[in-house]
């Protein structure tokens, strides 16, 4: 099982990554967002709220970021096929 950081991004949307993710402000908006570092061996950007429903059961509030891990496995209609 691979250790990773979920974040909720000021979009919605989530970002998973291998390294704890930078939190930083969008230009001189005064919107802060999360960043992936360069070089994440993880980086997943985008990843939809079903998405994280799905694979790790939660739902989490904006900028927050949770400790999950993958474990590699299929999950869903496809896990059982041969």
């Amino acid at each position: 099982m691979i250790p990773c950081h979920l974040t909720r991004r000021a979009n919605g949307l989530y970002l998973l990554t291998f390294y704890s993710p930078v939190i930083a402000e969008i230009g001189k908006t005064g919107v802060q967002d999360a960043y992936m570092r360069p070089g994440d061996p993880v980086g997943v950007n985008n990843l939809c709220e079903w998405a994280v429903k799905t694979l790790w059961g939660l739902e989490l509030e904006k900028l927050e970021t949770r400790k999950v891990f993958m474990d590699g496995g299929l999950r869903g209609r496809d896990a059982n096929k041969d």
